[in-house]
């Protein structure tokens, strides 16, 4: 099958396979991704995916959790269900870095909350890894304290003039006051880490600066908590930026939005975004701790420059 599928350049999905055959996968580059989740069903918790996704990112396999539902009602279904949290399957699906498969009945999708996942002709915008547990998660649920409780992590890996800068997520529900610590994120493992500042998906104004922990709050399944960590750039040795990105998108800052982040002597950064014609953008970052947000309609190109310094396009 992989061969077949090699020469005809389809590339394979593994769906429900034991873990033999996800680890063959190895050895067959056609296979780019892996289901990891059971059956979808409105209302179940087929979403839990942040452990099984750890053997598929291992392996170089991308996580995929099955359709979902994007609105609570569909008429006539013959599941007699409902789906009461569309936005967590949402999140999960986008940061799974995976397909994105929405589910819906003709006519039933909410566009405004699936276009969080992705560009306007629908390219998945999505972390450089996959969401996957925090070790603490694993070890809390191993002694049975707050079994339930999900905590993922994961990054976009950026480059700037030659150094990566690791704009990391994380994604808490079903928390009930844990406090995050710097050993539980991947990307702050070097010690010489970046400053960091951070805020909750909801409210970009309210961000805070990171220096050991962060106590989330009661995090459900409805009001999930969706944490963005963004590290410090420099203009020159005068000015401060942090880039926040397209807030209104589950990952503000991808790879497949920000192609580029490229310092322009001590005067400027610039960045290449990538789009769609027709498509306007909303980057935010703060400058010198004044929040700005600069808008860009892409009119003739599926590619355009913003200038930090200047504030435009």
């Amino acid at each position: 099958m992989a061969d077949a599928a090699k020469l005809w350049k389809i590339p394979i999905q593994y769906c429900m396979s034991n873990t033999r055959h996800a680890l063959k996968a190895v050895q067959l580059d056609i296979v780019t991704q892996a289901r990891v989740s059971g059956d979808y069903h409105p209302g179940h918790d087929q979403w839990r995916i942040g452990v099984s996704s750890m053997l598929a990112a291992a392996i170089g396999l991308r996580p995929f959790k099955d359709t979902f539902w994007t609105t609570t009602n569909q008429p006539g279904n013959k599941y007699r269900s409902t789906e009461p949290y569309p936005g967590l399957n949402a999140v999960v699906s986008t940061l799974s870095t995976g397909p994105v498969g929405p589910g819906d009945m003709v006519g039933g999708t909410n566009r405004s909350l699936l276009m969080r996942c992705c560009n306007e002709d629908g390219m998945i915008l999505k972390p450089s890894i996959p969401a996957t547990s925090i070790d603490r998660q694993l070890i809390m649920a191993a002694s049975g304290a707050m079994k339930d409780m999900e905590v993922w992590s994961t990054y976009s890996a950026m480059s700037v003039g030659g150094t990566v800068k690791y704009f990391g997520m994380v994604l808490g529900v079903d928390t009930a006051g844990f406090k995050l610590l710097i050993k539980d994120l991947n990307f702050m493992a070097d010690a010489q880490r970046d400053e960091y500042i951070v805020f909750e998906h909801r409210s970009p104004q309210s961000h805070v600066t990171f220096t050991t922990s962060l106590t989330m709050p009661n995090c459900t399944k409805t009001n999930f908590c969706l944490y963005h960590f963004i590290p410090e750039m420099k203009i020159g040795n005068t000015h401060t930026v942090f880039l926040m990105g397209e807030t209104d998108k589950w990952v503000p800052v991808s790879e497949q939005r920000i192609v580029a982040i490229t310092p322009i002597q001590d005067t400027d950064i610039v960045l290449t975004v990538a789009g769609v014609r027709g498509e306007t953008v909303r980057i935010s970052y703060l400058l010198d701790g004044t929040l700005q947000t600069v808008t860009c309609t892409f009119k003739l190109t599926s590619s355009l420059m913003l200038s930090i310094s200047n504030k435009s396009c």
